[in-house]
């Protein structure tokens, strides 16, 4: 079989070495001359990690890299030596879409908290896109195309991981990807797996977001990333839901471990009895699937308190923390307070911004 990502060794490795030595001749096997692609580590006859300056063991042409490397698959704890006991021998590969003359937006990551109202601790931080010097997401995405779209995939990966270890988070991480930039998935995750061993960031504190509005080129593909997501203790969401035409399709598909309902059902829900009525229908839905949902674009209490009362714990909107560039913004525990009393009120019967509450 041709190696297609990341596999223990030796049972599976051998096999992989045995096929790419039938496959290579001397006209398609040659040591790699690109310094650019090297291994973050190779395991040594001794089983002992050697430095990252070393060359990749063999590279063929069409099926790419095969290198012994180690890295960190979690889950393990946070901590000095959160990936040491990770470490397995691997054979890595790299796709036809790895590129490295591309040019790439300036950028860096704003993080916004997603809170657990129940808890009143922060569940996570998504890290948004954002141009260095000041802008908004747009000024970045807008110079996205299908040349450098895989490329600027895996680099907002890295810098998200980055960033996050350096300013020392504990929580979840969520990060957006898009799936039409992801070619080979056990492939296109060896940065994603560098970075987090480099940093020291367990990947089962990997949230991954793909947004309803960004299609799949087939339901196989996205299907096949989240399975490689999940085979190494990462967390899988669906982000806009609601803001599509394809939600209810893409939830019988995928079966996430997330599902962020969109800021187009959420806004001013509390006024609005049909939206109420769907949100309630899509919560109910998650919690038979033992989908977690949160609610996103919160902007006031009042929003909140009714999403509560529907069933939702995690929040995330500018009525908590608004996104700050290269921060970990906190929450108030006065915000916090308000949206429990405003939820009392209403449970009392006293509120009127849940209709079918006061007349009950």
């Amino acid at each position: 079989m041709r190696p297609n990502g990341f596999v223990a060794w030796p049972s599976e490795a051998a096999i992989e070495h045995e096929d790419a030595a039938q496959a290579a001749s001397p006209a398609n096997l040659k040591k790699s001359e690109n310094p650019s692609v090297r291994p973050a580590a190779v395991l040594t006859m001794g089983g002992e990690i050697a430095s990252d300056e070393c060359t990749p063991l063999i590279f063929v042409t069409e099926s790419a890299l095969i290198t012994k490397r180690a890295p960190f698959l979690g889950p393990a704890p946070i901590g000095k030596d959160a990936n040491r006991n990770s470490r397995i021998m691997t054979a890595a590969v790299k796709c036809g879409a790895c590129r490295t003359e591309v040019e790439l937006p300036s950028f860096t990551m704003a993080f916004q908290p997603i809170v657990d109202i129940e808890t009143r601790d922060i569940y996570a931080y998504e890290a948004l896109v954002r141009p260095t010097g000041g802008g908004t997401a747009a000024d970045v995405l807008e110079q996205i195309t299908n040349l450098n779209r895989y490329s600027f995939d895996q680099a907002c990966r890295v810098k998200a991981i980055e960033l996050a270890a350096r300013l020392e988070m504990v929580t979840f991480l969520s990060i957006n990807f898009l799936p039409n930039a992801v070619y080979q998935p056990a492939a296109c995750l060896q940065k994603t797996f560098e970075a987090a061993e480099r940093a020291n960031f367990p990947l089962h504190h990997l949230i991954f977001e793909v947004t309803e509005n960004e299609p799949a080129r087939d339901v196989g593909h996205l299907q096949s990333i989240f399975k490689e997501y999940r085979r190494h203790g990462m967390i899988t969401a669906i982000d806009d839901f609601g803001a599509g035409h394809s939600g209810l399709n893409m939830l019988a598909d995928f079966q996430p471990d997330l599902v962020k309902i969109d800021m187009a059902l959420t806004r001013a829900i509390h006024t609005h009895d049909v939206r109420q009525k769907i949100a309630s229908a899509i919560i109910g839905l998650c919690k038979a699937l033992n989908i977690t949902v949160v609610a996103e674009g919160i902007e006031t209490v009042e929003e909140a308190a009714l999403l509560r009362e529907l069933g939702v714990r995690l929040f995330q909107g500018y009525l908590f923390a608004r996104p700050a560039v290269e921060q970990l913004p906190r929450v108030s525990g006065a915000v916090i307070d308000a949206v429990l009393s405003t939820h009392e009120t209403l449970l009392l019967g006293s509120g009127t911004l849940i209709p079918q509450l006061a007349r009950a």
